[in-house]
């Protein structure tokens, strides 16, 4: 096996070297991976820079370009990951290292990669990708180049695999928003901030939210579908055109990177990829999703290094965020742009 059960049942796997070189048996065999890990009941965490590390020696490993370069923006870490990178890849010509001096969340942390990117090296693609995400793919610049050719795309997003084998981060968003469903969604999470605020989220929500579903009293607007699977198959499994991408690894082609900046600015963590997907929309610009390319997404390391346990409570600040790009993007929807 990859990993001894001793190993296993210790608890807690730090994801170093050894899970690194396990990928792509993970990814081949995921149902024996996640059985034990359901069986020992063992979770997963890593520090920033270790999963960087990871994550890097995993793109030189599969590049089919050696024009490429690696952007790490450290968005002021409280601990010493910029100083541990900044040794590790001091004499690295591919790796470039960004230190922020504050947190600027999500959106603007990684625009100031993109900045850099865009300003020195004039990419035709640019990669916003996360911390915990192992691209699987051998074949990923032609893959892309080939798209391109074909469709023009704005934005690409690949296959993501979670830890527990599912693929059903993307497409994030199969269908057309409108105003009326965003409106929708602005009123959903002002009810489930309510609820939230007062420490009942998890005890009121889930419960009076199937009773008014089960009487079509919670039914959102329809929208029109851009993606529909087809009996028998699944939706990660379809090429899709003019979808939502999900945030953790998106492709920027030439002809975004031409006309955009990054991301919108205006949020500090989530909502981002409901504003891009609408502004993309407004703007007539082409997403795609395409499956034939895969990666693994190791959710958690993106957030607090050395977790023993992930907080699943959902707090008043998570959907206010939620709230607040929904209010974005239907701002983009009525005017073409938020301000």
């Amino acid at each position: 096996s990859i990993l001894s059960e001793q190993e296993l049942s210790n608890g807690v796997i730090k994801v170093g070297e050894s899970w690194y070189n396990s990928i792509d048996d993970y990814l081949n065999g995921v149902e024996n991976i996640y059985s034990l890990q359901q069986k020992y009941k063992f979770s997963y965490y890593t520090t920033f820079s270790k999963a960087i590390i990871d994550v890097n020696n995993n793109t030189n490993k599969n590049a089919d370009t050696d024009k490429y370069k690696i952007i790490i923006v450290d968005n002021n870490s409280p601990n010493d990951s910029y100083d541990q990178l900044s040794k590790l890849y001091k004499n690295n010509p591919n790796i470039v290292l960004i230190r922020n001096t504050e947190n600027l969340g999500f959106a603007r942390g990684n625009n100031v990669g993109f900045m850099y990117a865009k300003k020195e090296f004039q990419p035709k693609f640019i990669a916003l990708i996360n911390n915990d995400i192992f691209i699987k793919d051998k074949h990923l610049f032609q893959k892309l180049s080939d798209e391109y050719e074909n469709s023009k795309f704005a934005v690409a997003g690949p296959k993501v695999y979670l830890l527990d084998g599912s693929t059903n981060s993307n497409p994030f968003i199969p269908f057309e928003p409108t105003i009326p469903w965003l409106s929708y969604m602005i009123r959903l999470r002002n009810w489930e901030m309510f609820w939230a605020f007062f420490g009942l989220y998890e005890k009121v929500c889930p419960f009076v939210g199937k009773i008014l579903r089960k009487k079509n009293l919670l039914q959102p607007p329809e929208c029109k579908q851009a993606c529909v699977a087809e009996e028998n198959e699944k939706l990660s499994d379809k090429k899709c055109y003019n979808v939502g991408l999900h945030g953790c690894c998106m492709f920027f082609s030439e002809k975004y990177i031409s006309e955009y900046d990054g991301l919108c600015d205006k949020t500090y963590m989530g909502g981002e990829e409901m504003i891009l997907f609408v502004q993309m929309l407004c703007d007539n610009k082409k997403t795609v999703y395409l499956p034939e390319i895969e990666v693994l997404h190791l959710e958690g390391a993106a957030s607090k290094a050395d977790r023993k346990k992930v907080e699943k409570k959902r707090t008043p600040r998570v959907f206010k965020a939620s709230r607040y790009s929904y209010i974005l993007a239907r701002k983009i929807l009525k005017n073409g742009k938020i301000d």
